[in-house]
């Protein structure tokens, strides 16, 4: 008895004993993994932008796109004019920069896979007292991956650099501190061409012509712009021009912009989705961007325009349909209410060669003729009266949702 006594005692020693030295273990490993943890929180994403200096004298007005990079930085380590975001960090830019507590986010005026655009309140963007001004916000979902961000912060740094012209969506400011990236632009409350134009098959009234040229030469307005700067857009379409309150036209969505300085062009190396019924043979064949193959692009615009929001190519399901398509010369068939002159037009847009195309400072006055020459227009009420074309061949309809907010886009916000 007194032998079985002892051993258990003895066992019972030895699991006491194993017991420690488990939880020992099992205390070690989990301090391990808390190190680990801490130190994987001592690093976040730094965001960089590395503007590219200009030291080209003949070309002083050509358009230097920003490269944007993430680096992973450990959190410790924040330099004057950076401030943790959380999952981000960025520089602070303090022309551009808005107070976040200043901007009131409303609905959704629409969204993608990885990022959004909501209407929201900005109060003071003017700096001109306590007014609150609608404006559009654009930022990325909670899942979105870091491409996504790369892209946002280019066509964000994009914007600060196009200047200010009344056919181009124009950036307001951002809230890049303290909080998600927040991009903020104007407002157009008649949303994108392509969704405007649709509404408008629901009315009896019918939208002359004239008035659908007068918006495709407001677009071709903004090109000349780009054109000059040498920026090519890459997705001119109907569905990335947008319309505001007084009905002038937009150039918005730069995500797929490109600057082509000295090369004059720009090839596509990176994978990713291609609106390929509006791309131009060479880049369609040869991944090869021109500022003709915008021309091109314009023509499918000007097509859509004309049709009131019709999908190009309706017949051409895929990318080898159309390949095989433009292969045999094949062109979209004139639409039915478009005139033979506007068709020409098309036509010359969707010339194979790039420098057989007409420029845009070229089909703003070939547009200006032709809204000349089209027939009186009556249109719906619910719509607007056609203004007065213009003298000036910047300008077609020089009214915008506020003509004193237009001067003052490009003020900043800290001074």
């Amino acid at each position: 008895m007194k032998i079985m006594v002892t051993a258990l005692g003895m066992i019972l020693i030895i699991a006491v004993i194993c017991g420690i030295l488990f939880f020992c273990k099992y205390k070690k490993e989990m301090s391990q993994k808390d190190t680990k943890i801490a130190e994987m929180k001592q690093f976040v994403k730094k965001v960089v932008v590395k503007k590219q200096i200009n030291i080209d004298e003949d070309f002083p007005n050509v358009l230097n796109t920003p490269v944007v990079s993430i680096e992973r930085l450990k959190s410790g380590i924040v330099k004057n004019g950076m401030v943790s975001v959380g999952e981000y960090e960025m520089s602070l830019d303090e022309h551009w920069e808005y107070p976040r507590q200043h901007l009131h986010l409303g609905e959704t005026l629409g969204e993608g896979e990885f990022g959004k655009v909501v209407q929201a309140e900005a109060k003071d963007i003017w700096k001109r007292g306590n007014d609150l001004v609608t404006v559009a916000v654009k930022m990325l979902k909670d899942d979105h991956l870091d491409s996504d961000m790369i892209d946002l912060v280019s066509e964000m740094e994009l914007m600060k650099l196009l200047g200010s012209h009344q056919n181009i969506l124009s950036l307001l400011g951002c809230c890049s501190q303290g909080g998600s990236l927040l991009v903020i632009t104007e407002y157009a409350r008649n949303g994108n061409l392509k969704n405007f134009l649709q509404k408008h098959l629901h009315h009896s009234t019918k939208i002359e012509e004239s008035t659908l040229l007068t918006y495709a030469r407001q677009i071709a307005q903004g090109m000349v712009y780009l054109s000059s700067i040498k920026c090519i857009h890459r997705d001119l379409a109907a569905r990335n021009i947008l319309v505001t309150a007084q009905y002038t036209m937009k150039i918005a969505d730069f995500g797929l912009a490109r600057d082509v300085r000295h090369t004059e062009y720009y090839k596509k190396t990176s994978k990713g989705r291609l609106p390929i019924k509006w791309m131009a043979p060479e880049a369609l064949f040869r991944n090869r961007y021109t500022l003709q193959s915008d021309v091109w692009s314009f023509g499918i615009l000007l097509w859509e325009i004309i049709t009131l929001g019709d999908d190009p190519y309706p017949s051409i399901e895929d990318l080898a349909g159309l390949r095989n398509a433009l292969k045999q010369n094949y062109r979209m068939e004139k639409p039915e209410n478009a005139s033979t002159n506007v068709y020409n037009l098309m036509m010359d847009c969707w010339s194979f060669e790039p420098e057989d195309r007409p420029n845009f400072s070229s089909i703003v006055e070939r547009l200006k003729e032709l809204v000349t020459d089209a027939r009186p227009k009556v249109v719906d009420g619910s719509y607007h009266s056609e203004n007065s074309d213009e003298s000036d061949s910047q300008s077609v309809i020089s009214t915008t949702e506020s003509s004193e907010d237009e001067n003052e886009i490009r003020k900043p916000f800290l001074e």
